[in-house]
């Protein structure tokens, strides 16, 4: 599968963005919660630096003739993903290296048909003349509903290997779209226009593959609790900032919000809420200690099984953070305030 390809190399620390800091949206989640859906930073899944610090972008082989087009495209656009990332400044293309190798082989690309019916009866609507005017009555007839159900799929097999050839990794990435299409009366349904379908699918397999050896972003979504009289407008500050990347501040108000809720008397199931919410905040903004704590204290609190299962997420975070670190592309930890 190796072809000669250009040189993908990374570069060392940079502060590239707070880790988990972009706002894409807020909305309601449900009853007594609200969503910020945010952009979070997640790390390679094979570090280059290990290996030297380069990645190159091989090529992909056809499985078919026809599937050449798309593997020389696909190239193009898993080099492109990997040299301007989902992590602006990360990576940088060159034209020397070794370290990582990344090919592989088209193995499908293409839109499947299948077609079924049933036999049915339609209500047709005729004008009946009566009298002066004419009424519209229904007459029932046999007849055959069709659909045309479609699976739009791309599948490829993708390895990567290090310097001396060793393979590292071999794994099918694939992605698939599927629907159906209806008769409407008597016109038989037809197939949708797959090519622009293929080429999304196309182009979430090939930011697929760069994940495996770069850095990139992915949505997430951060569920904070609304918080009781008197610390309500206070929390809602809290996630309004949140929301907008703005950590210390999210931090200070889910502070003050705890301190209303103590001078008012407020229930243990109050304050462990607004303590799920800062440690949100904490962890978001990389001060794993802190975020743990909060926890912690939620759940001496208020012993529900979320505050506990969080604690993991944290430690999850954490070595993700940590990853991030050793492939030079993530900011260190915030020093505690």
């Amino acid at each position: 599968m190796q072809r000669a390809g250009k040189q993908i190399k990374i570069r060392g620390v940079r502060a590239i963005m707070a880790a988990l800091g972009l706002l894409a949206a807020l909305s309601v989640a449900g009853c007594g919660t609200s969503t910020v859906s945010m952009m979070a930073v997640r790390p390679a899944f094979l570090n280059a630096r290990a290996y030297g610090g380069t990645v190159s972008v091989a090529g992909f082989m056809p499985v078919y003739p026809d599937y050449a087009l798309v593997a020389g495209q696909l190239q193009r656009e898993v080099a492109e993903r990997i040299a301007n990332g989902s992590v602006p400044g990360s990576v940088q293309l060159l034209e020397y290296g070794g370290g990582l190798s990344v090919s592989g082989r088209v193995d499908l690309y293409a839109a499947q048909l299948h077609s079924r019916e049933r036999m049915a009866t339609c209500n047709d609507p005729i004008k009946v003349d009566e009298g002066k005017g004419s009424i519209t009555k229904y007459i029932d007839r046999p007849c055959t509903w069709r659909w045309l159900d479609w699976t739009c799929q791309v599948v490829v097999t993708t390895q990567v290997t290090d310097a001396g050839g060793r393979v590292l990794l071999i794994r099918p990435i694939s992605a698939q779209r599927s629907g159906s299409t209806m008769q409407v009366r008597d016109i038989m349904p037809t197939p949708p226009n797959s090519h622009p379908i293929l080429q999304e699918l196309r182009m979430s397999v090939a930011e697929q593959i760069a994940w495996l050896v770069a850095a990139h972003r992915e949505r997430v979504n951060v569920v904070f609790y609304n918080c009781e009289k008197p610390a309500k407008a206070t929390c809602e500050v809290g996630v309004q900032r949140m929301a907008e990347g703005r950590y210390d501040e999210a931090a200070a108000a889910f502070t003050d919000a705890l301190a209303q809720l103590d001078r008012a008397g407020a229930n243990k199931d109050d304050r462990a809420k607004v303590l799920w919410n800062r440690a949100l905040v904490f962890e978001f903004s990389r001060q794993f200690d802190q975020a743990e704590a909060d926890l912690r204290a939620a759940y001496a609190l208020d012993d529900e099984r979320q505050y506990r299962d969080q604690i993991g997420a944290v430690e999850r975070e954490r070595a993700a953070h940590q990853q991030l670190l050793e492939q030079g592309l993530g900011p260190q930890p915030q020093a505690p305030k």
